[in-house]
């Protein structure tokens, strides 16, 4: 994630410069600096360093703090590595989505309203997070 802070994208910046290169091929990312920082292992599409805080905790509430600040939000969501449930981590700014619900087996989805974050499952349960 420090390829967000040794930059200073803002979230506008960095919605943008995904948005103009979802068309492009392979090769026109890589040959951009900007486009190849924003698809590489650190970026925010591909970064998994949250859900390593399970096994080696490889990201520091520091780390998440300054991501927050940068791009003025309090909450990370992120999807595509399967768990068994929707996850919160760290202090609550980090929601693991992915539920594995693609094995057909269960799935849960993420509430996030005035009241506070839930976990919903597909009985229709809420679980405060």
């Amino acid at each position: 994630m420090n390829i967000l802070l040794s930059h200073n994208y803002d979230l506008e910046t960095i919605n943008d410069l995904y948005r103009e290169s979802i068309d492009l091929t392979a090769q026109e990312i890589e040959n951009s600096r900007e486009y190849s920082l924003l698809h590489s292992k650190l970026s925010p599409i591909w970064y998994r360093g949250y859900f390593k805080t399970f096994l080696l905790d490889a990201i520091s509430s520091k780390d998440v703090n300054e991501v927050l600040t940068l791009l003025k939000v309090n909450k990370i969501v992120v999807g595509h590595t399967s768990g068994k449930e929707v996850t919160r981590l760290t202090n609550g700014e980090v929601y693991a989505i992915d539920s594995s619900i693609k094995k057909g087996l269960t799935g849960d989805i993420l509430f996030i309203n005035e009241s506070g974050v839930y976990r919903g499952s597909y009985t229709g349960e809420r679980t405060k997070l």
